[in-house]
């Protein structure tokens, strides 16, 4: 009895270090856990949202403007149905109230969550009440579209395609 024992505490003390499970268990926590925040950080730089607003109390009261403007295009009832194809937006405007129409609109194509992929683009008119902008390059999916003069904005949060026709109001 005492040479099995004997037997079997020599075979163990025999082995290498990586033999033993509890070493590979104490080895293997830290080793995760540098692989995961390797993997966070890449994620976080890849990522990155942006910085919060320093002065908030002043975007506060921007934003009070902006819904003014809001306010202002649905009184005077203004509606615009945006085309888009390959390379080039479409914007044809009406409005209940005679309106005169500027020479040029903001078009702001926004994402939901990353400020750095918007996309703001001048729209020229082209005649009556149509205005086109050219060379407007960006990845289908949920977007918050803006079109927007000194006076009145229309914004709505829509999903845009490749060539996809769409109405703000």
């Amino acid at each position: 009895m005492s040479t099995s024992l004997h037997d079997a505490s020599v075979n163990q003390a025999g082995l290498p270090w990586y033999r033993y499970p509890t070493v590979l268990l104490i080895v293997a926590i830290p080793t995760v856990a540098v692989i995961v925040g390797f993997a966070m950080l890449a994620i976080s730089f890849a990522t990155f949202d942006g910085v919060v607003v320093d002065d908030y109390y002043k975007h506060g009261k921007g934003i009070n403007q902006v819904l003014h403007r809001d306010e202002t295009a649905r009184t005077l009832g203004v509606v615009a149905e945006v085309s888009f194809n390959e390379l080039s937006v479409t914007a044809d405007l009406k409005a209940d109230d005679t309106i005169a129409w500027p020479e040029s609109l903001s078009l702001r194509i926004l994402h939901p969550t990353q400020a750095g992929r918007d996309i703001v683009v001048d729209m020229s008119r082209e005649m009556g009440q149509r205005y086109t902008a050219d060379q407007v390059v960006f990845k289908p999916g949920e977007w918050i579209l803006q079109i927007e003069t000194t006076q009145w904005r229309l914004s709505n949060r829509v999903s845009i395609g490749k060539n996809s026709v769409l109405k703000l109001k």
